[in-house]
């Protein structure tokens, strides 16, 4: 008995010890799917990252969200159709995007922070719904839309502004004025879309009193 005891223990161990590795390496994989899937998406820093305080760390995430979503959402107009105004306006974020990810990315490169390469999720899905537009539609959403983050952008930018880190209240006042002058470009682009559709509903309104009459 003493013979058969002593191999039915070590297979037992054997046993143990794999399903314990097995555990331990499902759990290893679920970890490191986690964080691939959500790494791209937020700001992260490095072990000898520089101290920032939350607002600063949120500005750098935030002035990257505001880049990349304005380059993403331009990506769904069809030039050709657009107004003007519009095409102005989207020629303007094509050439401010790769400078503005280039000064976010020296800056938190420095500070040993690693800057989102992609939209999470929930910034994704106002761009997504621009598929589900026509053309005139998707035109007048894309505007609003990018009011909405204009004046976003200008609230964090103006916190980025009076930060105690130099470099970012350096660079986020440097980027006000420009921002604010976006902000009345679209908001006359706003306007103008306006125009047609009231005159469309003035019109409407000529027709169907003449009709009463």
């Amino acid at each position: 008995m003493k013979n058969l005891t002593l191999p039915l223990i070590a297979v037992a161990t054997l046993l143990f010890s794999a399903c314990g590795n097995n555990e331990k390496d499902k759990k290893t994989e679920t970890v490191s799917d986690t964080t691939f899937k959500t790494a791209d998406t937020v700001i992260q820093k490095n072990e000898n990252a520089a101290k920032l305080d939350t607002t600063e760390i949120m500005f750098l995430q935030d002035a990257t969200y505001d880049a990349i979503k304005k380059s993403e959402s331009s990506k769904k107009i069809n030039i050709s159709l657009a107004e003007d105004a519009i095409k102005i306006y989207i020629k303007l974020v094509n050439e401010d995007y790769p400078n503005t990810m280039e000064q976010l990315a020296r800056i938190a490169n420095e500070k040993g922070y690693i800057l989102p390469k992609l939209l999470p999720e929930s910034q994704m899905a106002s761009i997504k719904k621009m598929d589900e537009l026509e053309e005139e539609a998707r035109n007048e959403y894309f505007v609003k839309l990018m009011l909405d983050e204009q004046k976003k952008a200008i609230g964090f930018y103006a916190q980025g502004s009076r930060t105690g880190d130099k470099d970012i209240s350096v660079y986020a006042k440097s980027a006000l004025p420009k921002l604010n002058d976006h902000l009345k470009q679209l908001m006359k682009i706003d306007s103008a879309l306006l125009v047609p559709k009231a005159n469309q509903g003035h019109d409407e309104a000529k027709i169907s009193n003449r009709n009463k009459q």
